[in-house]
């Protein structure tokens, strides 16, 4: 009998063992693990798979932040719902890279922003660029204009991508005109290609006290920009305008669904957590990593 109850516990402690090896896809998350989405700062809490955020129907994507910045659904995106097929999402939308867009209801961006941090639970296919250059077509996750303040999408060859509009680049980036030394914009990308049809949460972070963007996949450090001192925030270009916001495409928008881009993105997106003034630290993105992980 003891014999046996020693041969149960190896059993179960192999199990255990391998179990513990498989998860390492998850960047280490066991199960039972408690994480929380960090509230303090949230500006937008999109989760198309909770029911507070999405029904299942209709057109209105609900911000869970508290904030009242819902998403209108354009082009029949509706139709484009999943309720998720995963270990990860519960529900998404399926952006056709056509005409599908949403709107951001109510959040004007007219002032300039020395921190901030946006992430989204995403997952594409779309390859049709160079590895390591920013490029235009397959805007955007969320879009609050790069010209004019910023956007997260994902680039043409995979990786996380991030533009935005400021004064100075502090020697980070691609000079894109304007006229002005160092101006508009940030285009940048980050290392991992995500183009494999698989979830991954992606996003950076911006900090002019820092002097570093800092792009993230699944709750790590995916790539680190540090400026030379000189970078000053976003939107504070001499060109730079007030923006309303779009999923799914480019925003040139001066007033709620005004105009855009017409560019579109190629992909699913399940949710996006977006910081308007805070700078998350590694571990409060991991954080909010590991909550859909769970």
């Amino acid at each position: 009998m003891k014999f046996s109850c020693i041969l149960i516990n190896i059993l179960f402690l192999s199990i255990q063992s391998f179990c513990q090896i498989s998860l390492p896809t998850f960047q280490g998350i066991h199960a039972g693990e408690s994480c929380e989405i960090i509230n303090d700062g949230l500006t937008i809490h999109y989760d198309v798979g909770n029911p507070n955020s999405y029904s299942g129907s209709g057109t209105t994507l609900a911000d869970l932040s508290g904030n009242g910045y819902d998403a209108i659904l354009r082009n029949n995106l509706q139709n484009a719902y999943n309720n998720g097929n995963g270990v990860i999402v519960d529900g998404f939308f399926t952006f056709n890279g056509s005409n599908h867009y949403a709107y951001i209801e109510s959040l004007n961006i007219n002032n300039t922003i020395s921190e901030m941090s946006v992430f989204s639970w995403v997952k594409t296919t779309y390859n049709s660029g160079t590895p390591g250059v920013w490029d235009s077509d397959n805007w955007s996750i969320i879009d609050f204009d790069r010209s004019e303040k910023f956007q997260l999408t994902i680039s043409n060859a995979g990786e996380v991508a991030m533009a935005g509009n400021t004064s100075d680049r502090g020697n980070i980036g691609i000079s894109s005109g304007g006229g002005f030394s160092g101006q508009c914009c940030f285009d940048i990308v980050g290392t991992t290609r995500i183009n494999d049809g698989e979830w991954y949460y992606v996003g950076f972070t911006f900090s002019v006290s820092n002097q570093q963007i800092i792009f993230y996949v699944n709750g790590v450090v995916d790539k680190t920009y540090t400026a030379d001192g000189t970078m000053t925030a976003l939107g504070t270009a001499p060109t730079s305008n007030n923006r309303y916001g779009f999923l799914g495409d480019g925003s040139e928008a001066n007033s709620q669904n005004g105009g855009r881009n017409g560019i579109y993105f190629d992909g699913a997106i399940a949710a996006i957590h977006y910081y308007r003034n805070k700078l998350l630290s590694p571990s409060q993105v991991y954080q909010n990593y590991c909550n859909m992980v769970n």
